[in-house]
C-alpha cells in the first residue's frame, strides 16, 4: 500500500466491519448531491482506501465509531447552501478550534476533531456539539451519532463519506486558514498540527471576545441588582433598560454565565427577555 493511503486510513480508521458507499445519481436537491448511500456489512479492506485515493467509484464511507464505543475523529456536517467557507475557517481560527475543515461531496464542510488516541465517543460527540453551536450551526449533523455500539447485537453506527475522493485531484480537499485549498500531502501537514489529546480535549477551553454590547449588558445587570436592593423605582427603569438591550436572550445567558453572574441575575435575563 502506497505511504500516503496509509497515512490516510491511519488518519479515519473506524469500524472496521462495516462500511458505507455513496453512488451519485446526478441531480442535485436543495444544493445537496443527489444518489444512494448504503452500508456494507463487510470488513473495510486496504483496496477500499486504495480506491478512494484513486477516485474509483463508489468513494469510501467509514463509520467513526468502533466496537469499543471510541473514535479518533468525530465531524460536524454542515450541508448549508450556498456556504461560506472562508468565513467557517476564520471563525475556527478565531476561536482556536482544534478543527480541521474539508469540502464535502455537494460542496458543503466537513469540520473535523482529529484525536491523538482512541476516545470515548461520548467526549468527541459532547465537544463538537459544543462547538458546533459556537460556529453558528447549532442544529447541524454530528458525527459520531452514537455514542455506543453493541457488536453482538449487529450495531454499526452512520458512516460519513470520506475527503480526497481522487486524491490530489478530488473536489472534497481541505482548507488552508486562509481558505485556500490543499493537496493530500499538505492536508496532512494540517492533521499534524490539529491533532489534539484526550488530555488537552478535556481541558479544552473556547476562546472568545467580548462584545460591547454584551459588556454593557453585564454591567446592566449587576447595576439593575444594586438598584433593586435600594430603589425600586430605579429598578424599573432599569428593567426597561435591559429589555431594550439589543442581544438576544441566549447570548445574554451565555455570557452573564461567563462572567461568573450569580444565578438571581441568570433568571432575572431570561424573566425580562421573555416578557
Amino acid at each position: 500500500m502506497d505511504e500516503r493511503v496509509k497515512k490516510f486510513k491511519s488518519i479515519f480508521y473506524g469500524l472496521d466491519r462495516a462500511y458505507g458507499q455513496y453512488k451519485s445519481d446526478g441531480q442535485s436537491v436543495n444544493g445537496k448531491a443527489g444518489g444512494q448511500a448504503y452500508i456494507l456489512k463487510k470488513p473495510v479492506t486496504d483496496q477500499l482506501w486504495i480506491d478512494h485515493i484513486e477516485g474509483k467509484d463508489p468513494s469510501l464511507g467509514i463509520i467513526p465509531i468502533r466496537d469499543d464505543s471510541t473514535c479518533i475523529w468525530g465531524c460536524i456536517d454542515i450541508d448549508t447552501y450556498p456556504l461560506d467557507h472562508k468565513k467557517i475557517i476564520r471563525k475556527i481560527r478565531e476561536l482556536k478550534l482544534p478543527l480541521v475543515m474539508c469540502r464535502s461531496k455537494s460542496g458543503g464542510a466537513h469540520v473535523f476533531l482529529f484525536a491523538k488516541e482512541p476516545i470515548k465517543a461520548k467526549l468527541i460527540r459532547d465537544k463538537l456539539i459544543e462547538w458546533a453551536g459556537e460556529l453558528g450551526y447549532a442544529n447541524c449533523e454530528i458525527f459520531p451519532k452514537q455514542i455506543e455500539i453493541k457488536a453482538d447485537r449487529g450495531d454499526t453506527g452512520n458512516f460519513l463519506n470520506l475527503p480526497y475522493h481522487g486524491g490530489d485531484d478530488s473536489l472534497r480537499y481541505s482548507f488552508n486558514d486562509d481558505g485556500t485549498s490543499l493537496d493530500l500531502n499538505s492536508f496532512f501537514s494540517l492533521y499534524d498540527q490539529y491533532c489534539i489529546s484526550e488530555e488537552d480535549l478535556k481541558s479544552f477551553k473556547v476562546e472568545r471576545k467580548v462584545q460591547v454590547d454584551e459588556m454593557n449588558l453585564i454591567t446592566s445587570i449587576w447595576t439593575h441588582r444594586y438598584v433593586h436592593s435600594k430603589y425600586k423605582r430605579q429598578s424599573d427603569n432599569m428593567n426597561e433598560k435591559i429589555i431594550n438591550t439589543n442581544v438576544k436572550t441566549n447570548r445574554c445567558v451565555q455570557y452573564a454565565h461567563r462572567y461568573s453572574v450569580v444565578q438571581d441575575n441568570l433568571v432575572l435575563v431570561i424573566h425580562l427577555n421573555t416578557k
